[in-house]
């Protein structure tokens, strides 16, 4: 009898301390503020695809598809920073890096090769300490490997929250911050066309560490697109995108996973010249699955 009511008792305790997890509210806060000299292991893969279709009513003239992928492991370290702590300029110490197009043989940097890494406006300029980065390997690096822009709002402000929050509970994203993002790298959009939903999943351990899975997800239409050239007609455009991620529980810690997703759907028609009414296709998907672990100071 004694066995069995430890044993319900013990049953219960942990039913009981279940229960007070689910209810214990943390802070959330994506951004964590970086200096110059941390330290990272940078750990990525990713991919860019690009489908085109061009189509006369409904013949297809021409159609095909060309991708970009890399994997990266290196040595991040953070070389400058805003005001606000975001990483506007970095290196990267290679160890492993394969990168390579679609239907051809992958390509590779030598293990010890420095990248830099700096900010240009909303873009990243990518060029090797010593010698010259190949086009294909720049490329490849945005899918991954990005600095920060001072110029768009982080993530705090689009997807993050002032109130404490509990597993399970979800907010909206901030529509008119998400649309001035949108608008800084040359897609306007009306707030009110951009939808979108933050959730903390659960409590997971990474690296030792007890962290926050959050996943978020959004969709914007009805923007235009900046530096269209003259006689192309946007017809229609959407996107789609998505991540998961983990964020220790401890604010001040840079340890960071994140998978996320893009998904870019456009048409446009042409007004004048030869191809006249010919309707152009594009869609764009971009996948990247990130980690970042702080070094220990050997100090």
């Amino acid at each position: 009898m004694r066995t069995r009511l430890t044993g319900a008792v013990a049953a219960i305790v942990l039913a009981v301390g279940a229960v007070a997890a689910a209810e214990e509210r943390y802070e959330i806060k994506f951004s964590r503020p970086s200096a110059r000299g941390d330290k990272l292991r940078l750990v990525a893969k990713g991919s860019s695809t690009t489908h085109n279709r061009i189509r006369l009513q409904e013949q297809t003239l021409h159609e095909e598809q060309a991708g970009v992928r890399v994997e990266l492991e290196a040595l991040l370290e953070v070389l400058a920073v805003d005001a606000a702590g975001r990483v506007i300029k970095h290196s990267l110490t290679v160890e492993r890096m394969i990168y390579g197009r679609s239907g051809e043989e992958d390509r590779s940097l030598s293990a010890g090769q420095v990248i830099l890494a700096e900010s240009e406006g909303n873009e990243t300029r990518f060029f090797l300490a010593d010698g010259e980065l190949p086009e294909l390997a720049r490329e490849a690096l945005s899918i991954v490997a990005n600095t920060d822009s001072s110029q768009i709002p982080d993530d705090d402000q689009t997807f993050g929250t002032a109130e404490p929050r509990t597993v399970g509970e979800s907010w909206p994203i901030d529509r008119e911050t998400t649309a001035q993002a949108l608008a800084t790298v040359g897609m306007p959009v009306p707030p009110e066309s951009i939808a979108g939903e933050v959730r903390l999943l659960e409590l997971e351990s990474f690296e030792g560490a007890e962290c926050l899975r959050i996943e978020a997800s959004m969709s914007f239409r009805d923007f235009a697109l900046e530096g269209l050239e003259s006689g192309m007609q946007l017809q229609n455009a959407s996107a789609e995108a998505s991540f998961s991620r983990l964020l220790p529980t401890d604010t001040n810690s840079k340890l960071e996973y994140d998978l996320e997703s893009f998904q870019l759907n456009a048409s446009f028609q042409a007004t004048e010249g030869q191809m006249a009414g010919a309707v152009f296709e594009i869609s764009n998907t971009r996948i990247a699955e990130i980690s970042q672990i702080p070094m220990a100071d050997p100090n």
